[in-house]
């Protein structure tokens, strides 16, 4: 199986001194394939970084708990990685699971989605997910809770930027 490596970084809107959290597969281990449990990340203050590897027909998941008073402000790209050779989905679900069926015809029961290509360190996805077809929809940094994301690379080619 082909793997390319990403890096997203998660920047939370409340600003302080204390110490993001961060998950790394070359450290931690690989990220759920299971979209009912999904790797749990707590998120902290500040840019909080999500390093792993993906591709087909590889699905990651990651359920990102958010404190109250804490919003999800941006989902980067990390520095020094890309995603999407051809064109990757992240979709994301409120709550701790994943419901909507990978094979499902329409992203009914999803907050968001977007297919992202050839997107560049420092670009922000979380817009882009937002408007999502068929999907909820939302504007502006994700409040206070736990979004589960899914990301995948849906076709071939080179994921490294």
């Amino acid at each position: 199986m082909t793997k390319w490596t990403a890096g997203l970084v998660l920047a939370c809107a409340v600003v302080g001194s204390v110490q993001a959290a961060s998950w790394d597969e070359a450290v931690n281990g690989d990220l759920s394939s299971d979209r009912l449990a999904p790797t749990p990340l707590l998120l902290d203050l500040g840019a909080n970084l999500v390093r792993g590897q993906y591709g087909l027909p590889d699905r990651e998941y990651l359920a990102l708990t958010l404190a109250p008073g804490h919003q999800l402000a941006a989902l980067r790209i990390g520095a020094g990685f890309a995603i999407g050779g051809v064109r990757s989905f992240v979709g994301v679900q409120q709550g701790n699971t994943v419901t909507v069926l990978p094979e499902a015809e329409h992203a009914t029961g999803l907050l968001g989605w977007a297919h992202i290509q050839n997107a560049l360190p420092g670009f922000d996805v979380l817009p882009e997910i937002g408007t999502g077809f068929e999907a909820t929809g939302f504007v502006g940094p994700l409040s206070a809770g736990t979004y589960t994301f899914c990301i995948q690379e849906t076709s071939t080619g080179s994921g490294l930027g």
